[in-house]
């Protein structure tokens, strides 16, 4: 009957394909734990997803700006697309915030961004870099 032709025809999506989503939703995940780590002063929000230079920059993004006052509020995270390429997944986000600092200065951000995703040796994703273009 058609039912059997439907299912025939249907293609699984690849493990590729399906970590592609994953690796897009892990950085979805991140920017929500980054934003409690800049508005908490903490580190250890985020400190289990990133490794290499990511890792190196944020703890000390962090620091520099810990205890001033700062409020962090992010507004959108989209994911523009993924690609994989060399064992790597490149997210492409364009992410909105509002920035408000500890003497009442207010900024608007809208940038778009490139994170660097691998998985590791126990098949966890980590965000190795970040690029803002």
């Amino acid at each position: 009957d058609s039912y059997d032709l439907y299912e025939e025809s249907y293609d699984e999506p690849s493990e590729n394909e399906i970590d592609s989503v994953l690796a897009g939703q892990f950085v979805q995940s991140f920017r929500m734990y980054y934003e409690q780590a800049l508005n908490e002063s903490n580190f250890s929000w985020i400190a289990d997803m990133v490794v290499g230079s990511a890792y190196t920059e944020l703890e000390d993004y962090i620091a520099d700006i810990s205890y001033e006052g700062h409020t962090f509020e992010f507004i959108t995270n989209d994911i523009l697309d993924v690609t994989y390429e060399n064992d790597e997944y490149a997210v492409n986000m364009n992410e909105t915030f509002d920035f408000y600092s500890a003497t009442g200065d207010y900024e608007h951000f809208d940038r778009y961004k490139t994170y660097t995703v691998m998985i590791d040796q126990n098949g966890a994703f980590k965000i190795s870099q970040i690029k803002i273009h």
